[in-house]
């Protein structure tokens, strides 16, 4: 045991990246422990070597791909981050000042929803205590020349604490335009990050045949499919209360079938926006995908009950 810590030891690296490196092997042995015990009821074992090398091939894995920054967009979509494992924005972009240090971590976008990983590190001892209620003073400010409607929510990373520095994941969907800018988010609404939101994810766009909605009061006229969401571009002949959205299923290679917004216990988050200023009332909705998908497999997309094939 002792030749394992010094190995770990050896690994050169920051103390706070062991640290994080550390939690997350230790958050997610505590995790499937707990998965165990539910189903198998078994005694919750540690084995300390067992450990050790799962440290190290961890810290292998993440300077193969950049500091951890894979490792927090997994918490959230799983596995399923390595297929845009080229596709998050690495660089790092820090504003500080005598209390807090904010840092952007990590940014994968689309053209229309934008996940960040932000750090924010108390730079006075005293201070330490008030990240527990730093959550609620993340802000997204409007963006300048563009976005008038968008939304998004912060989920914390308690896996890659430190003593010191919390994580957060910060969610945004614009509704109103595309992102093509910046998104300026602030803490305690004087530390502000300008986040990049240039997409680097593949996408599909799929025409919608009007024919099909002769009459009808709701017409979805555009589809477009990214690894992390659908938008549905339409308009209302009749505005009703809520906003409406078509039926749609995607399907992949082998036959596998993803049924949007279908009400299931794994139901895809749903925005949408209506712009009644507009002759037409156009509308768009949003589906945030909770896993990442291959759109290069995918074959096929049924809008109500209508085919169109992906070329």
């Amino acid at each position: 045991m002792k030749n394992n810590l010094n190995d770990f030891n050896k690994i050169k690296a920051s103390d706070n990246l062991k640290q994080r490196i550390l939690n997350s092997v230790i958050y997610e042995e505590d995790r499937k422990v707990k998965k165990m015990k539910t189903y198998n009821n078994v005694k919750k074992k540690r084995a300390f070597a067992p450990m050790i090398a799962v440290i190290l091939i961890a810290f292998s894995s993440l300077m193969v791909y950049g500091v951890t920054k894979l490792e927090y967009f997994k918490s959230y979509f799983g596995e399923s981050i390595y297929l845009v494992k080229e596709d998050v924005y690495q660089d790092i972009l820090t504003v500080k000042n005598d209390n807090y240090t904010v840092t952007l971590e990590a940014v994968l976008a689309d053209d229309y929803r934008l996940s960040s990983v932000i750090s924010i590190k108390a730079n006075k001892k005293e201070l330490i205590t008030t990240l527990d209620s730093m959550k609620k003073n993340i802000k997204l400010q409007r963006k300048e020349n563009g976005i008038i409607a968008y939304t998004y929510g912060v989920k914390e990373l308690k896996q890659h604490d430190t003593e010191d520095t919390k994580y957060f994941l910060i969610n945004t969907v614009a509704l109103s335009n595309k992102l093509t800018d910046i998104v300026k988010l602030s803490v305690n609404e004087k530390l502000v990050l300008n986040i990049p939101t240039k997409s680097t994810l593949n996408y599909k766009t799929i025409n919608i045949d009007s024919k099909y909605y002769k009459d009808s009061d709701y017409v979805p006229k555009k589809i477009t499919v990214s690894q992390i969401g659908l938008m549905v571009e339409g308009f209302e002949n009749k505005v009703q209360h809520q906003i409406p959205n078509p039926q749609v299923t995607l399907v992949f290679e082998n036959n596998k079938k993803v049924v949007v917004w279908d009400g299931g216990p794994d139901e895809m988050t749903m925005t949408g926006y209506r712009d009644d200023k507009e002759q037409n009332n156009s509308t768009t909705v949003f589906c945030s995908f909770p896993n990442i998908v291959d759109v290069n497999k995918l074959t096929k997309v049924i809008v109500d009950n209508q085919d169109y094939i992906i070329q």
